[in-house]
């Protein structure tokens, strides 16, 4: 099909395009779309690979294509095709890329960051920046626990006091901190991997708050290699898939990389980096906003993850 002679009545045009996106729309790319949400529509190839389409409102990520337009109303197994600037979808949508921006994840810097030392008082500062923000939602909910564990002292909430999802959730993740605080990675994966595919949606809570997590251990172990040993293995990683689902385990896997939305990431560097307690704030005002729990899921990962902070050698 070519792009220039189709017969198209729905044109989207491309704001920019994550990094992973762009190498994806290989030339002669084919597949099928394997989702469609009120503001994405996920995209599979016939290699394996998925990317999806948003709209401008959605937080950037390396697999993201974010449009100016409404996304169209298109069924689930309706084919698509990479030709040249443009990406056919079923007979009659096409996308215009010609002019989107490349969108590449911020790398945190290890020339940025503060000295270990510095980090357990970032812990701090960072819970400090979630007042203020609404109240939690999914495993935000826990956060309070977390934090409790951090200083050691007594549980905060009691698991009959929770939602379904969180009081599920909550004796893992107790683990899991404790676990974090000792830098015990044969335990920490264990419990983790009882969080996958706990909750609902495309992208079950328990999965991002792995992916908080892990995302959290990808960057504390590239920017403090002397003081972190590795946590995590690629075939730690991989045995989760069969515990989700595909859309749930590739972001998961992109967060285990260090690849995740934009606002992690600024969130992160700003926790590390020593900026102002307002910027993480900023930064975490943004991430909450994504899906109705996924980023306090995120959050609540990623600073759980700090945990292993407390412990860092000088």
């Amino acid at each position: 099909m070519s792009f220039t002679s189709a017969t198209l009545s729905t044109s989207l045009h491309a704001l920019d395009i994550g990094e992973t996106a762009q190498r994806l729309l290989a030339s002669d790319q084919r597949g099928t779309v394997l989702a469609a949400v009120s503001n994405a529509l996920y995209l599979l190839s016939e290699q394996g690979e998925l990317f999806w389409l948003a709209t401008a409102d959605v937080a950037r990520h390396p697999r993201g294509i974010r449009i100016s337009e409404p996304l169209p109303r298109l069924a689930v197994n309706t084919s698509f095709v990479v030709d040249g600037h443009g990406l056919i979808i079923g007979s009659d949508t096409v996308l215009d890329r010609s002019r989107a921006s490349i969108w590449r994840a911020p790398r945190i810097s290890a020339d940025d960051v503060l000295p270990v030392t510095c980090l357990p008082e970032r812990l701090y500062v960072a819970f400090s920046a979630l007042d203020g923000l609404p109240s939690p939602a999914g495993l935000g909910s826990l956060l309070p626990e977390i934090l409790h564990i951090a200083t050691n002292e007594q549980a905060c909430p009691r698991s009959q006091d929770l939602a379904r999802v969180p009081a599920l959730a909550c004796p893992a993740i107790r683990e899991i901190a404790h676990a974090c605080m000792v830098h015990d990675g044969e335990k920490i994966m264990a419990q983790t991997e009882s969080l996958i595919g706990l909750g609902e949606g495309l992208t079950p809570s328990g999965d991002d708050f792995a992916g908080g997590l892990l995302f959290c251990f990808y960057w504390l172990s590239r920017l403090y290699p002397n003081h972190l040993p590795p946590l995590v293995r690629t075939n730690s990683i991989e045995r989760l898939s069969g515990r989700t689902n595909l859309i749930s385990f590739t972001v998961l896997k992109d967060l285990a990389n260090g690849q995740g939305v934009e606002p992690l990431h600024l969130w992160l560097d700003c926790v590390l980096a020593g900026r102002p307690v307002a910027l993480i704030q900023q930064q975490a005002a943004r991430l909450i906003r994504i899906g109705h729990s996924t980023g306090w899921d995120l959050l609540s990962g990623a600073l759980t993850g700090l945990l292993l902070t407390l412990r860092l050698s000088a």
